[in-house]
């Protein structure tokens, strides 16, 4: 009988445990932390009862007054869980829960913040030009940083290691927040991953031999996006060899792939491996759905007569984005390099739509007034289509966010909308010496406002209205030690989390809040 009394005290102990975070000792990779405890009630509820109150001291403490002599910050909880938010990275913390007229409870809980260099404002910083008003408690994704930052330009969450991988082991890409409560990015050429606010894997692109490419890898590079019915979608790659010597017309081919029974003498040909941008869709067991390669729709042309604004051949479309459109089914895909846009029907795979002009031996250099070197080509709520315009086929231009409007004539868009970009909290230095920019990417939010990163090589992040007024601005930037200067860090996107009710839901869906375990 006592040895099953003593048991059952055990086990409420150890339920009791894990029923607390951060669990005792945590290393936690972000300032806004969910709180979860026992439930605790009052002994006698009164009028004034306010729930539960956390504390919060800098440092380690084991005794209550060392712990008192040391708090700083208070809040209060109607409920066993609330989400507060610490002052630094790199510092050890102690927290306790109290309520009124419930019993006293001394226990005092212990974790640390974690800090690296890209959270390190000695090192790192984003910079604010504009401060925001409208949007002052949303929150920016940072790709270049792999950080998450508010709007004051302060770091709240950076990416932890996933299998080991870090910044030296890949460019992150894409790092974005899921409508289901979920974090999604991607490792360029390595993997895709959908993790929790902890850093817990839920899903991961599978490894091993390709499915689509033909290669022992997918090249997995620039989107992957979470599909509303739990599906995967990714770009990635094949490689192709392409015959530099043959003798081109605009519908001939000269390409081979790996496997290919045809395959040419590669002794007797001029062969260089050109990339060709896939576009897969798993499901959750990470199976291969569905897939477009675009080697089956472009041309022996597109690479023969397309050069480049200096007059060279550019051996690649560039596949470089694209985005799904699940109500109407068309998967709308960038090629920057031909300065092109194709709308491809679902699941069919076929090609509805071409907008952008096709090259011929007698017009290799085409611009089509709309977009040039585009990024980030997304619908908008209304039905537009919208990319980040990079503009580099026009000297000493600044790129453009370009709205577009599909007329239903073969090839034409009209353009509805547009805003040229500006630089305005740059050095002078940079300010002077005009650089053409690559990378980027845009964003309609819910009220019709605009998210931009201009990304490479100026870096700067925005808010603007359809009127074209800039709600919020902001640079990422490094410490050079060298020069004794701060610059601009080059990264590829970033993301926009409108409020922390939107935050709310990634932090409470994390594994470790649900289950007690990290």
């Amino acid at each position: 009988m006592y040895r099953l009394i003593f048991i059952f005290f055990i086990l409420l102990h150890t339920t009791a445990e894990a029923q607390v975070f951060p669990v005792e000792g945590s290393q936690l990779h972000y300032r806004l932390i969910g709180f979860r405890f026992p439930a605790r009630p009052a002994l006698k509820t009164t009028p004034t009862d306010q729930g539960y109150k956390l504390e919060i001291a800098a440092g380690k403490h084991e005794r209550l007054d060392s712990f008192n002599k040391h708090i700083i910050k208070t809040a209060a909880a109607k409920n066993n869980k609330i989400i507060a938010e610490v002052p630094f990275f790199g510092m050890q913390y102690t927290w306790r829960i109290t309520r009124k007229g419930s019993p006293a409870n001394d226990s005092l809980h212990h974790f640390s913040t974690l800090i690296n260099y890209d959270v390190d404002t000695t090192y790192t910083k984003v910079r604010t030009i504009q401060k925001a008003i409208k949007y002052k408690d949303a929150f920016v994704f940072m790709d270049a940083t792999r950080a998450l930052y508010d709007m004051n330009g302060k770091p709240v969450w950076f990416l932890p290691k996933i299998h080991g991988r870090g910044p030296e082991s890949s460019l992150l890409k894409d790092i974005k927040i899921t409508p289901a409560g979920t974090i999604t990015l991607m490792y360029e050429n390595l993997a895709a991953y959908e993790i929790d606010w902890d850093g817990n894997i839920l899903w991961e692109t599978p490894s091993g031999k390709s499915t689509v490419g033909g290669d022992n890898d997918e090249h997995f590079h620039h989107e992957f996006t979470r599909l509303s019915n739990g599906h995967y979608m990714v770009m990635g790659s094949e490689i192709g060899m392409w015959d530099k010597g043959f003798t081109a017309t605009n519908d001939s081919r000269s390409l081979y792939f790996p496997g290919d029974p045809k395959g040419p003498d590669s002794e007797k040909l001029a062969l260089q491996p050109v990339p060709f941008g896939t576009i897969i869709e798993y499901d959750k067991a990470g199976k291969v759905v569905w897939h477009w390669k675009s080697s089956k729709y472009l041309k022996n042309s597109d690479l023969y007569f397309h050069k480049n604004r200096h007059g060279y051949i550019e051996m690649t479309a560039h596949a470089n984005s694209f985005f799904f459109d699940e109500k109407k089914k068309f998967v709308y895909v960038s090629f920057r390099d031909l300065n092109r846009l194709i709308k491809v029907k679902y699941p069919e795979g076929t090609v509805a739509a071409v907008y952008g002009q096709t090259y011929t031996a007698e017009n290799s250099e085409v611009y089509n007034g709309m977009f040039c070197r585009q990024h980030s080509v997304k619908v908008s709520k209304s039905g537009l289509l919208y990319v980040f315009n990079n503009n580099t086929c026009y000297e000493l231009t600044f790129p453009k966010v370009v709205m577009m409007q599909e007329t239903g004539k073969k090839g034409e868009l009209k353009k509805i909308w547009e805003y040229q970009c500006t630089i305005e909290g740059q050095s002078g230095n940079q300010q002077k010496q005009y650089q053409f920019t690559f990378g980027g990417n845009v964003e309609e939010l819910a009220n019709g406002d605009i998210f931009t990163s201009m990304s490479t090589l100026y870096s700067k992040v925005f808010i603007v209205t359809k009127d074209k007024k800039e709600l919020w601005s902001a640079i990422p930037e490094s410490w050079n030690d060298r020069t004794k200067t701060w610059e601009n860090i080059i990264q590829y996107k970033a993301s926009f989390i409108p409020s922390g009710k939107d935050l709310e839901k990634l932090i409470w869906n994390s594994r470790a809040r649900t289950t007690g375990v990290k």
